[in-house]
């Protein structure tokens, strides 16, 4: 007998809430940061319904066996049962590692859960500048990832600081109060990417995605070019 899939449920359920208050005002429900969560969460809740189905899939299949008969020279034939299994990356290998840094706590978990479910990326959530170039002291990120309007020092400034550290990751400047004059501002200032991260949150984060890839495989070429160049000079 099939199981009842949650996410299916809570997810109609959420459906029809978001519906509701598109027609009746609840207060502060028509505050715009809350209705882009309130997006960013029914786009979880399709993707992990999405997984969840895949992942039932999968375990069905594990529980099929192939069997292989070998043909031997003895008298009696061997079965053997090959299970069918799932290979995986080793915790703290083949991920890449993102620093995202933004002041709202709500939007840096959904933002994490959807960033994670593409099986290359990692990442840890701090939410102030502060904190980030502590840990960028202490730990190797392949990428950051920041908001621009943030207390005490706010995007561009933390980008400047990142450029001081020698070998900085790539920097993709991920807000929702983006402009034309501050996206030139960033790129000059040596980031990677500005996006803005208001829209269609699976368009908004495959773009996102896409560019973390993208930034993290410049940095590993060129990291290799240098690695060749100063091998050629001590031979």
């Amino acid at each position: 007998m099939e199981k009842t899939n949650p996410y299916g449920l809570v997810l109609a359920l959420l459906y029809c809430w978001v519906a509701s208050v598109a027609y009746i005002d609840f207060g502060n429900i028509s505050n715009p940061k809350i209705m882009h969560i309130l997006r960013l969460t029914i786009a979880v809740m399709c993707r992990k319904v999405q997984h969840m189905n895949s992942t039932t899939q999968l375990q069905r299949n594990k529980h099929a066996a192939v069997t292989i008969k070998r043909k031997s020279t003895s008298t009696m034939a061997k079965t053997t049962f090959w299970p069918i299994v799932e290979l995986k990356l080793n915790d703290t290998e083949g991920f890449l590692r993102v620093l995202h840094v933004d002041d709202d706590d709500g939007f840096l978990n959904i933002s994490k859960q959807i960033l994670e479910m593409n099986d290359k990326i990692k990442v840890e959530a701090v939410t102030s500048v502060d904190e980030a170039l502590a840990n960028l002291k202490q730990f190797h990120y392949d990428v950051v990832v920041s908001d621009f309007d943030m207390p005490g020092k706010n995007g561009l400034q933390f980008l400047e600081e990142l450029k001081k550290i020698t070998n900085s990751p790539p920097f993709i400047l991920f807000t929702g109060r983006g402009s034309e004059e501050m996206d030139i501002k960033a790129l000059n200032l040596g980031a990677f990417r500005y996006l803005n991260k208001t829209g269609d949150p699976e368009t908004v984060y495959a773009e996102l995605a896409s560019c973390i890839e993208r930034a993290a495989d410049i940095l590993r070429r060129k990291t290799s070019a240098n690695k060749v160049r100063h091998g050629s000079r001590n031979l």
